[in-house]
């Protein structure tokens, strides 16, 4: 079946329909319609080469992520907001960082965030873009979110989890599998750069596993799920 992509600077489109818009054969790595065939960008839409793709604006291709099934298959792309608003199942990161004080390191999210604002999130996170994998996406992810650029074998691969949060505020659906990172930071939180967030916090692993009732309402509720606790366990491994 024909893939086929249309970006405008106002909305991002899919659709599989021949008739719909006119079409060329191929991909192509340069801006404007695609014309040849260029195995890189063909596979970054997760098309094959040759196969039919139109983009006519590449600045807003990031809006549009892939989606997979159970398995973490790739199975086609839609826009974030269609994903968002029907709880289709996507690719994220987390990554977390903690230091040898056996402290893990939060990140605390913007007052003008749409989610949560104003409450203690994982280090770092995002979405996995198309083309990326998804330590790239954690790497690229630290970078953009604290400043800090690291390699890609210094990170720790945790786990990968599938989950599904309903945020009762926006109403939207987060149905993702979400690959977790732990990374050592010895650093001063205060040399981090918080592009999205108001700063960072550090808490002792000990003191999120016996949190009190008071400081639960300062994090996002998923922090405090079991299954992430796992990560907090991890870090006083790390340390003795």
């Amino acid at each position: 079946m024909p893939f086929v992509v249309i970006a405008r600077s106002e909305e991002s489109r899919r659709t599989t329909n021949d008739e719909a818009i006119p079409l060329t054969y191929g991909c192509s790595a340069d801006k404007g319609i695609a014309s040849s065939p260029a195995p890189t960008f063909c596979e970054k839409w997760g098309a094959p080469r040759n196969d039919k793709v139109l983009v006519t604006n590449m600045s807003d291709t990031k809006q549009i992520l892939n989606i997979v099934d159970e398995n973490d298959n790739i199975i086609g792309q839609e826009s974030r907001e269609k994903i968002h608003n029907e709880g289709l199942l996507h690719r994220e990161i987390n990554v977390w960082f903690y230091n040898n004080k056996g402290e893990a390191i939060f990140q605390l999210r913007g007052m003008d965030q749409e989610t949560y604002p104003g409450l203690l999130d994982a280090t770092a996170g995002g979405h996995v873009e198309i083309g990326d994998s998804y330590k790239e996406t954690a790497v690229k992810e630290l970078e953009e979110e604290t400043g800090l650029k690291v390699k890609v074998e210094d990170l720790k691969f945790f786990k990968k989890e599938k989950a599904h949060n309903l945020d009762p505020l926006t109403k939207t659906d987060n149905y993702r599998i979400k690959a977790h990172y732990l990374y050592e930071f010895d650093g001063n939180i205060n040399n981090l750069t918080a592009a999205e967030g108001q700063g960072f916090e550090a808490w002792l692993a000990d003191k999120i596993l016996n949190i009190s009732n008071k400081d639960k309402a300062k994090f996002i509720p998923s922090i405090l799920e079991e299954a992430k606790l796992e990560i907090f366990k991890q870090i006083q491994e790390f340390i003795k």
